[in-house]
């Protein structure tokens, strides 16, 4: 899929995803920061080299690319980088600070997926069950347009998008109730896409969504006991003490969320996405509900990095964090891809640099509201930028941050 056809999909789904925000908005629907170790290796950019960096960021403001940008490099468990430049709501003139909390949308996926992978690690789940074992109604399920009984996907398929169900760009009316109504649970959103056919036998074709994570949060809710929002609070974001990133942030934290902007005729023009905080949602969105900011983001990178513990904690086993990043997808046909990887997909991870045997060099993730985080691991290099405008205008610069990081920061293994 080349470029331009990627920023016409992603500029209709997110208008499709604007025009349900404001239906729904009308009618009511234990341990410290990670220190690095006294003989951490020094940053392989020095100071004055990222200089470029600092001039590609401010030129995406003053060039009238973005309201307000901001990035955090940490290397080697040491951040060497964390600037905003802009701001984050042009009407009141808050400018963008490393507090910011944005909206990820889908770059929840990746910490959604770790939840998953928590109950592998401790024996409750496994990746190969099918999702029957745990809700029977997919086990009724046909392919659409044959009527034909279909397998009933797997748990792994869920959280690499081969499942069957359908994607952000099929047409699926029922799916898009099961994760835009916000007045559903989760038990109900999920029970909808239950009822849904398949668009494909399961492990067949790649189809990018979130409607499949929200099968895979409904599992760990009924394997656990515990609402997903709240597995994940004492599971990740509480042991790592990621205090700003939630589902549904407080109203202390509304005044530092960023407002979303629109590019306009040389303007911009805010969003109705960017009142969403404000509004009374039931729905968890396991595929892109989360809000988050830099440094929260950052720690869940690094523990990623650290082979699955952060400090003195442990959230996943080294195995879990392997089979994370690795690429889950290559025998499946593509349907739809927001990524240049295309289907280069592993569990919640885009795997986006492959070497010639086949190992992940970096996996990333972005969401439809500007935000993409990534860890390259030939590097041994964390990274979060955050933007307020929406993924097709939004793309363009994440490519050219990350390209400048992988000038500036030589690879440290190979």
């Amino acid at each position: 899929m080349n470029g331009l056809r990627i920023k016409r999909v992603a500029l209709a789904i997110y208008l499709l995803f604007a025009v349900s925000l404001i239906l729904v908005f009308v009618f009511g629907c234990t341990s410290t920061a990670n220190e690095p170790p006294a003989e951490a290796p020094a940053p392989t950019a020095k100071s004055t080299e990222l200089d470029a960096l600092r001039a590609l960021l401010q030129g995406f403001v003053e060039h009238g690319q973005a309201p307000g940008v901001s990035l955090l490099l940490a290397q080697h468990g040491k951040v060497v980088f964390e600037e905003t430049y802009g701001l984050a709501n042009l009407e009141a003139k808050k400018p963008f600070t490393t507090d910011t909390i944005t909206w990820l949308a889908s770059t929840t996926k990746p910490v959604s997926a770790t939840c998953v992978m928590i109950l592998v690690d401790e024996g409750k789940i496994s990746l190969d069950d099918p999702v029957s074992k745990y809700l029977p109604a997919f086990d009724e399920l046909t392919i659409k347009g044959t009527g034909a009984k279909a397998s009933s996907p797997t748990i792994r398929q869920l959280l690499c998008h081969t499942s069957g169900v359908a994607g952000l760009m099929d047409i699926a009316p029922g799916v898009t109730e099961a994760t835009r109504d916000f007045k559903l649970t989760m038990a109900e959103s999920v029970d909808l896409l239950g009822r849904e056919e398949l668009l494909a036998e399961p492990g067949a074709r790649f189809s990018y969504g979130g409607a499949s994570f929200q099968v895979a949060g409904r599992i760990v809710e009924l394997v656990s006991g515990k609402p997903f929002d709240v597995f994940m609070q004492e599971h990740i974001l509480a042991p790592l003490r990621m205090v700003d990133t939630t589902f549904k942030p407080k109203e202390g934290q509304f005044p530092r969320i960023a407002a979303i902007y629109q590019p306009s005729a040389g303007d911009f023009e805010i969003s109705p996405v960017s009142y969403v905080h404000r509004m009374n949602i039931n729905l968890i969105l396991a595929g892109g509900g989360l809000y988050s900011t830099l440094r929260d983001m950052s720690v869940f990178l690094q523990m990623h990095l650290n082979g699955g513990t952060y400090g003195s904690v442990r959230i996943l086993s080294p195995a879990a964090v392997a089979e994370m990043q690795k690429v889950q997808t290559r025998d499946a046909a593509l349907g739809f891809s927001p990524s240049r990887a295309g289907t280069d997909y592993g569990l919640g991870w885009i795997c986006d640099r492959i070497g010639q045997n086949g190992e992940t060099f970096s996996v990333s993730h972005g969401g439809m509201f500007g935000s993409v985080v990534w860890i390259d691991l030939d590097r041994d290099l964390v990274g979060v930028f955050f933007t307020n405008i929406p993924y097709e205008f939004a793309t363009e610069l994440h490519w050219a941050v990350r390209e400048k990081v992988l000038e500036l920061f030589p690879a440290t293994t190979q």
